[in-house]
């Protein structure tokens, strides 16, 4: 860029600022040029950006079906785990020694586990990954919505399904008793869940929009309409002192309220 020459018919002091403004203008732009911070330059850059395939995220985008997740409680960050009563696992349990003479547990198939609740669990445990089914519909990329089927899975020596009891009062004859929750490989209408959204007044807004990481939600069966729900008392298993998971509807209790996290 060059100045314009001086013309008879402007001031010359005009004339002055217009070439200091002209090379300002081209010193500017070739500033801007080497920096690429010309539009041109990053409309390109935003388009590279907008076109690269991005991995969706559990937080932002919400959780996907077949995606391996851990399940905790709101009221005292509880991890939900696999458990079997002190007397399942002596009819149900063996010791096995491995090569290294090292004794592991190893649980017979069963058609009904327990579910119960573990405080002090690893995140990567075996007996904590939980799977999520899509039950409406066969694409595995689409993401978990609330008010939508789904089946609870793990993977614990084999496939098994939460399953809500519909026998009341069978352990105890309390009108406190609740249903118990059970682990079943043979699927039928009571192993279909579904997802509200844990605060009732944006439950209808939330509605088929997709659950998202870390948020707080109500986990309800949708034979039973019972939540899933988390006790007070302890159930003592192979792996200690465990909480009893159940389906009860209590309204205002933080027993109530579940998240799924990433798994490793």
């Amino acid at each position: 860029m060059t100045a314009r020459p001086y013309n008879s018919q402007c001031l010359l002091s005009n004339w002055y600022e217009d070439r200091e403004l002209q090379d300002f203008a081209d010193r500017n732009f070739r500033q801007l040029k080497n920096n690429n911070k010309l539009l041109t330059q990053s409309w390109s850059k935003i388009t590279n950006q907008l076109l690269q395939d991005k991995s969706p995220s559990i937080i932002t985008d919400g959780l996907k079906h077949n995606q391996k997740v851990c399940l905790s409680a709101k009221n005292n960050g509880s991890t939900v785990a696999i458990g079997i009563n002190q007397s399942e696992w002596v009819l149900n349990c063996q010791y096995v020694s491995d090569a290294t003479n090292n004794k592991k547990i190893d649980i017979e198939p069963m058609d009904e586990i327990d579910v119960t609740g573990c405080k002090y669990i690893s995140e990567d445990s075996i007996r904590n990954s939980r799977f999520i089914f899509n039950i409406e519909s066969v694409d595995a990329d689409e993401t978990i919505q609330y008010g939508k089927s789904i089946m609870i899975s793990v993977e614990f020596n084999d496939i098994k399904y939460y399953l809500a009891s519909e026998k009341s009062f069978v352990k105890c004859a309390s009108i406190s008793r609740n249903n118990s929750v059970y682990l079943t490989k043979n699927l039928n209408y009571r192993c279909h869940w579904m997802f509200m959204y844990g605060f009732p007044e944006y439950q209808f807004e939330m509605m088929h929009k997709p659950v998202k990481c870390d948020m707080l939600n109500f986990i309800i069966n949708r034979h039973t309409n019972e939540n899933l729900n988390i006790e007070d008392a302890l159930h003592y298993t192979i792996f200690g002192n465990e909480y009893e998971i159940s389906t009860k509807n209590v309204k205002g209790s933080k027993s109530n309220l579940w998240k799924f996290s990433a798994s490793c």
